[in-house]
């Protein structure tokens, strides 16, 4: 055996242009050495046509449309028609050599192969679907033995209804019958049919009138009427109407722009569209300007994030959107912020790197406490709304690195310390306690009041115990009293010593009665027990003391002024005792005494 390959015959594929192309029709098989097989029949081998791909007719398609619509735009010798014509030409022999005949079906945004869907456009000025539907083309037939010649005449045809106006010129039908072309065969009708009144709608195809028929009424003038209707008005719905007004409302002008800028960089971005780069930044300063002085910090943020999506980054980019983030911005919006534009505020200032938290700081400490304001004030409610927001954008510009906010604590003035240390909680907590412990002994009690807010949560350490030390012998009677209250909540009866002690030493120096009373309410609830010892020898005391001081000394006076507040805060009847002893011992007290007398009662 044997294998042979032969040349049995040649057949002809077609035509492309000037040259003809030939196929060899070739045989491969097995024979026996000596024995010789007939040849095949030719019609046998002879390859049938195949069908029409369906990707390749709608390549051809898109190059026949694209290279038509070119001559809107250019010259016939402008290189970028040529390159259309030449993809159009390629295009067109991938699609018709060696397959079956291509018939299309025209609908009105959409041309078909078969039944599967080859063109689609749905804007009537690009597509080439509705201008052959809209003069009458419901189906075209190229053959596979179209020439190029035929081909370049169809380009030439669709070219002209491109460039066009139908009311001056023939239709498309009229056109593609005088150009003869021998291989391209159409289905058209011939007038108006019902069809024709909605385009949009699915087409209803008709055969094709007979050329020498002529259909009634086409193209004759229109019958006189007979009486002039009077126009009549129907009133639109409510909720028209408001949809009407919406669009003329000031307020939809920003919102409307926002949705003009992305349309324009929607085009922008595609390299066959006139609009530039620069025509949508141009467009887009302009509307952020606007947006900016209308105070809509929700809307700058989307104009910034479209912009940096669309184009990304790059100098001119840049230089646009550094002006809708900075100092400048944020000076803006704080002269009259509105409460649900904060959130927005706040991301927009930390979308774009820069010093913008110093700038936030500056703007911070420049701030007038709330306190300085008259309460009830709109000033005063305006201070607060501009410090709780830059202590937001602070906080969101700061990150994790809070040295900026570490340096500006040490000469910090209260109100701004309490912001730094509110900023410091969010920014770095570790840091915090530290920070706070470290300014302990800062002479400002508005500023160790805050230190004690930290401490009061702060774990347990010597330097946490130390500061509470330091706090509890402040200068400042309200620090004082706090870091007993503090003491007292952390440590529980660990905390009677240290309050006693400092009592006994404030006593002795000079204090309010309201912050003896407070020390003595504290040493009740720190040990109630060892307290009440207290209590009973400072409302009583012994006979020499009687003796040398016929009248209470003022540092006695003020001890029982802490005995009686905690006496009252223990209120057994043990206590009760000693405070109706001390109100017969000391008349000075006896109001009070008294006053306490009846407030244990009614608590029993």
């Amino acid at each position: 055996m044997r294998r042979d390959v032969g040349v049995r015959g040649v057949k002809s594929l077609g035509s492309f242009g000037d040259h003809a192309c030939l196929g060899v029709v070739t045989s491969d098989y097995w024979v026996p050495e000596d024995d010789e097989l007939p040849l095949p029949d030719l019609d046998e081998v002879a390859e049938t046509p195949r069908p029409a791909d369906p990707h390749a007719v709608g390549e051809m398609l898109l190059t026949l449309s694209k290279a038509a619509r070119d001559f809107t735009l250019y010259e016939a010798s402008n290189q970028i028609v040529r390159h259309h014509i030449e993809a159009y030409r390629e295009a067109s022999r991938v699609a018709l050599e060696g397959h079956a005949t291509v018939e299309l079906v025209i609908h009105p945004f959409e041309i078909r192969c078969g039944s599967t869907p080859v063109y689609k456009e749905s804007d009537r000025e690009r597509s080439l679907a509705f201008r052959l539907f809209r003069d009458g083309v419901r189906g075209i037939a190229i053959a596979p033995q179209a020439s190029w010649d035929e081909l370049l005449r169809l380009l030439e045809v669709f070219s002209v209804r491109f460039v066009g106006v139908r009311q001056q010129e023939d239709d498309m039908v009229t056109i593609l019958r005088r150009a003869e072309l021998p291989h391209v065969t159409l289905d058209a009708v011939e007038g108006f049919v019902p069809d024709e009144d909605d385009p949009e709608g699915e087409p209803r195809l008709t055969p094709r009138a007979k050329p020498d028929e002529r259909t009634t009424g086409f193209g004759t003038p229109l019958p006189r009427l007979v009486a002039i209707a009077e126009p009549t008005y129907q009133p639109l719905p409510e909720h028209a109407l408001a949809h009407l007004r919406e669009e003329e409302n000031d307020e939809s002008m920003a919102p409307s722009a926002i949705l003009a800028l992305r349309e324009l960089l929607y085009l922008a971005v595609d390299p066959d569209d006139e609009i530039t780069e620069d025509d949508v930044l141009a467009f887009a300063l302009e509307v952020g300007q606007a947006v900016a002085v209308e105070g809509r910090a929700d809307l700058l943020l989307r104009l910034v994030r479209d912009l940096r999506a669309a184009l990304g980054h790059g100098e001119r980019v840049d230089h646009v959107v550094r002006q809708f983030v900075g100092a400048k911005v944020l000076d803006h919006f704080l002269r009259d912020v509105e409460p649900q534009q904060e959130a927005s505020l706040v991301e927009l200032m930390g979308l774009e790197p820069g010093d913008h938290v110093e700038h936030a700081l500056d703007l911070l400490a420049s701030s007038p406490a709330p306190s300085l304001s008259p309460p009830g004030e709109e000033s005063g409610r305006a201070s607060v709304g501009r410090r709780r927001l830059l202590t937001r954008i602070v906080v969101r510009l700061a990150g994790q690195d809070p040295e900026p906010i570490l340096a500006r604590l040490a000469t910090a003035p209260p109100a701004l310390a309490a912001d730094l240390f509110h900023v410091l909680q969010e920014v770095a907590p570790t840091r915090l306690v530290d920070a706070a412990l470290g300014m302990a002994e800062h002479p400002d009690p508005d500023i160790q009041l805050e230190v004690l807010k930290v401490v009061a949560t702060a774990r347990g350490s010597c330097a946490v115990g130390r500061a509470m030390h330091t706090l509890l012998a402040g200068h400042s009677a309200s620090v004082r009293v706090e870091a007993a209250r503090v003491l007292v909540a952390r440590a529980g009866d660990r905390a009677y010593a240290p309050i006693l002690a400092q009592l006994e030493k404030s006593a002795k120096t000079g204090i309010e009665v309201a912050e003896a009373e407070a020390f003595g309410r504290l040493l009740a609830q720190a040990s109630s027990d060892e307290a009440m010892t207290r209590f009973h020898a400072w409302a009583e005391p012994g006979r020499l003391s009687r003796l040398l001081h016929r009248h209470a000394t003022p540092e006695q006076h003020l001890l029982q002024h802490a005995a009686l507040a905690g006496l009252s805060e223990i209120a057994t009847p043990e206590a009760r005792e000693v405070v109706a002893h001390l109100a017969k011992a000391e008349p000075e007290l006896a109001a009070r005494c008294q006053a306490s007398l009846q407030a244990m009662g009614a608590a029993r």
